[in-house]
């Protein structure tokens, strides 16, 4: 097969990320990154030459420039679904006019394009979420009315690595999670042939006929909604998590306990209300000017978007009545996701731990 697509085959074999990605489901194992891309192109290019269109993720891959992000997306995606539009007006909420979207079978954003400040961000990841779940959108055409229209195309977004660009990744609370995946590129530069977009063009039938016959890993395969599971990269995670408004939160908290050493006091997690928090990081003066900048209210809102994403140190109570205001478990641990989580009693899936059993596995595809 790699005789009749050799650069593709190079490609797909060097560009992704080694290191295996997670499921966003707790317990379930990791997978490769090149796999779940070609789950999440099968699902769809299958659906489509049966005539049947199936919901789907949205994709998010971040990488180094000059990595070919972008040509996978509008090159390789692109051309096998048929077309492309950029979608960046529409998707950051700057205008409603969709005519050539609603036409087309894939939309696509590159990191250059979008705006992080705080209010696109949250209008970005509410359109993202309603963009996967709901297939139906107002058609609107210039100088026409609106009108109803169904589509089950995808998205695909391509953010450079740096801690701007990551910051566009949705919001990766539970609501948000299972309906993206976010694989990474490998950090090496790629080197790309003269006339890279030609051969593309030529050696693309060949790789679609294998994608068909190619069998989706069983780790991989998910409910009938998007077909397959949802898969995050840890470290692209961990960035956003930091990078975004709860991430000034977290760095306080991450100070807190290497600088206070809480666990000789409270264990393995300190649990109590914002204010007890704030309390109890106010009594060291070292930290104290630091959350003095933030309203009792503003952190009481951080810790809860803290709690919805996995990794965080940070969960929500579920038992509390609410009668003093919300209570939190802040994980005290070294490695937050390799402890017990308070609230559902269950381990948080920790990558690490499964990186000996999945490197064993033969990534060999040709």
């Amino acid at each position: 097969m790699g005789r009749e697509l050799p650069w593709l085959a190079d490609f797909f074999e060097n560009c992704w990320d080694q290191a295996p990605v997670a499921c966003v489901v707790e317990g379930q194992g990791p997978a490769s990154a090149r796999e779940v891309f070609f789950a999440w192109l099968k699902r769809y290019y299958c659906s489509a030459l049966q005539g049947r269109l199936l919901k789907g993720h949205a994709l998010f891959v971040v990488g180094p420039v000059n990595s070919g992000k972008t040509l996978l997306g509008l090159r390789v995606v692109g051309g096998a679904l048929g077309g492309h539009s950029e979608a960046t007006d529409f998707l950051s909420g700057g205008t409603s006019f969709n005519r050539e979207l609603i036409e087309v079978p894939l939309w696509c954003i590159d990191d250059g394009t979008l705006n992080s400040d705080p209010n696109s961000h949250q209008k970005f990841s509410e359109i993202i979420k309603r963009v996967v779940a709901n297939p139906f959108f107002s058609y609107h055409p210039k100088f026409h009315d609106q009108q109803r229209a169904e589509w089950r195309g995808r998205v695909i977004v391509t953010l450079n690595s740096d801690a701007t660009s990551v910051r566009m990744i949705p919001n990766l609370d539970a609501s948000l999670e299972d309906k993206i995946i976010v694989l990474k590129f490998a950090d090496q530069k790629m080197i790309f042939p003269a006339d890279v977009e030609q051969v593309i063009t030529q050696e693309l039938p060949f790789f679609l006929r294998w994608l068909l016959e190619w069998e989706t890993p069983a780790e991989i395969v998910g409910e009938n909604r998007f077909g397959i599971k949802a898969f995050i990269h840890e470290d692209i995670r961990a960035a956003a998590i930091h990078s975004g408004d709860a991430g000034d939160i977290l760095e306080i908290i991450e100070l807190w306990i290497h600088r206070a050493e809480p666990k000789e006091r409270f264990g393995t997690h300190w649990h109590g209300t914002a204010t007890e928090w704030v309390a109890e990081v106010s009594s060291y003066d070292a930290l104290a000017p630091l959350v003095r900048k933030f309203s009792t209210r503003t952190l009481g809102r951080r810790l809860s978007e803290l709690s919805r994403i996995r990794g965080s140190r940070v969960a929500l109570e579920s038992s509390n009545a609410k009668l003093n205001g919300n209570r939190y478990f802040i994980s005290l641990e070294e490695d937050p996701r390799r402890q017990p989580n308070p609230v559902k009693g269950s381990f948080v899936y920790d990558p690490l731990k499964q990186k000996a059993a999945y490197q064993q596995k033969s990534l060999t595809l040709w």
